[in-house]
């Protein structure tokens, strides 16, 4: 049995050589080390490194970006409790040193004897061009947001000006208003019976047409 299930994992490594991505396995020590036990697919694509160089570099914590160690913390603690990581995602550093982003799978594989986690298998997917894609689109929102911001702001600039402006106007109309329609309201009532008709249909037309502008200063 022990020999099947050997060779069925060799055939499960190879087929996973071909993918895109890569799938892992880890074994998980008794005062609970994780140990990576072998990587297949892309893994020399995505990381940088061949599996012996990555085991002497560190392994999965030189891999992994600090920005990203709360989140694996938290995979950690999931798989501890017997549950699965589904799709995770977490920041990694490359051999070169670029910056690559990565979706975990990740499967425990329980001791029921020890109660305790004993191993993982695992896959992750690069989503690097997905993650940049996202981030570059959130920067043309961000961009999109602060220059509706800024007209917008222009825009109730322009509004207070203009209603500042027609303030300006309409006091400035009122008073000589009030001076034309008082005067001729004061000619006709102090002198209506001195002039001549046309006189004082000219007055009233003035009094008249002052009060109407009046309201449309208004």
């Amino acid at each position: 049995m022990e020999q099947a299930l050997l060779e069925s994992e060799e055939r499960y490594r190879k087929i996973t050589s071909v993918i895109s991505d890569y799938s892992y396995s880890a074994v998980i020590t008794g005062d609970g080390e994780f140990r990576p036990e072998w990587a297949a697919g892309a893994f020399a694509e995505i990381t940088g490194y061949e599996f012996d160089e990555y085991l002497a570099a560190g392994g999965w914590e030189n891999l992994l970006h600090p920005d990203a160690r709360q989140q694996d913390l938290r995979d950690r603690e999931t798989l501890s409790a017997n549950r699965p990581v589904e799709g995770s995602i977490l920041k990694i550093r490359r051999k070169d040193g670029e910056i690559r982003w990565v979706r975990n799978f990740a499967y425990p594989v329980w001791n029921s004897a020890e109660n305790r986690l004993s191993g993982i298998y695992g896959g992750v997917q690069d989503i690097t061009s997905e993650k940049l894609a996202t981030e570059q689109l959130q920067a043309l929102n961000d961009e999109l947001e602060k220059r509706v911001t800024e007209r917008t702001t222009k825009l109730e600039n322009s509004i207070a000006e203009l209603e500042s402006f027609s303030y300006s106007i309409s006091h400035d109309l009122r008073a000589p208003l009030r001076a034309v329609n008082g005067y001729a309201g004061m000619l006709l009532a102090e002198h209506k019976d001195d002039f001549a008709p046309d006189i004082v249909t000219k007055l009233n037309a003035i009094k008249e047409n002052g009060q109407r502008m009046g309201q449309l200063v208004d």
